[in-house]
C-alpha cells in the first residue's frame, strides 16, 4: 500500500522575516530574515515589506538602486520607524539642522546658542533661527541670547516674543534676587529679604 503524504498548513512568515519560496505539498513556506537592523510585520511576502526602526532611514525593494539597508541618523537627531529617506530623521529638542557641503540634504544637528532651544521640525530648511530664548532669557531668535540679571527672573507672558529686557520680571517687594541670572521663574530667582 502506498500511503497518501500528509499535508499541513503552510506556516506564515514570523516577524522581521519575508518570504522568499512558495509553500508545496512536501515543503513549508521558505522565510528569509531582513537585514539587520530592519523589521518587518508578520507575514511579510517580499523584501520591500522590511523597513526600519526608529532613529534610522532606508527602504527595502528588488528594484535596481534600491539600497536595501538601514543608516543611523546623524548624531543628536531621531526618526520613527519606516522612515525612507534622511531628511525624515529629525534633530533633537535644543538642536538645528545645519546644511554642510554641497551634497543634498548633508545635514548635522548643532546645539542651539546658550539660552535658547529649539523643537524638532520636519523637512530639510531648519537653521539657527528655529533656536528661540528660553524663559529667562532675551534676545532674537538664532541668539544670541541674554540672561535675566540677578533680582529678575523670566516673564512667562512674553513668550514667544521675549525680545529684550521686558522679558524679564523684578523680584516682588519683600524678595530679593537669589544671585546668578537666567532664573525661568520667581520660586527660582527671587529669595526672601531677612528682617532687620
Amino acid at each position: 500500500d502506498k500511503t497518501a503524504p500528509v499535508c499541513t498548513a503552510c506556516r506564515t512568515c514570523p516577524a522581521n522575516t519575508y518570504k522568499t519560496s512558495a509553500c508545496t505539498w512536501n515543503t513549508n513556506t521558505g522565510c528569509t530574515g531582513c537585514p539587520s537592523p530592519s523589521l518587518s510585520n508578520e507575514g511579510s511576502t517580499s523584501l520591500s515589506n522590511c523597513y526600519c526602526p526608529a532613529n534610522y532611514y532606508g527602504y527595502f525593494g528588488t528594484e535596481a538602486g534600491v539600497p536595501n539597508s538601514c543608516t543611523v541618523c546623524p548624531a543628536n537627531s531621531n526618526s520613527l520607524q519606516n522612515t525612507n529617506f534622511k531628511e525624515g530623521c529629525l534633530c533633537n529638542a535644543g538642536y538645528y539642522k545645519s546644511m554642510s557641503g554641497t551634497v543634498y540634504l548633508d545635514f548635522t544637528c548643532v546645539l542651539c546658542p546658550a539660552g535658547s532651544s529649539s523643537v524638532p521640525k520636519v523637512g530639510g530648511y531648519d537653521n539657527v533661527y528655529d533656536c528661540t530664548c528660553v524663559l529667562g532669557y532675551f534676545g532674537y531668535a538664532g541668539g544670541p541670547c541674554t540672561a535675566c540679571p540677578n533680582g529678575k527672573f523670566g516673564n512667562s507672558s512674553k513668550l514667544p516674543y521675549n525680545y529684550d529686557n521686558s522679558s524679564c520680571a523684578a523680584c516682588p517687594p519683600g524678595k530679593a534676587g537669589a544671585g546668578g541670572s537666567g532664573y525661568a521663574t520667581e520660586a527660582a530667582g527671587c529669595v526672601a529679604c531677612l528682617s532687620p
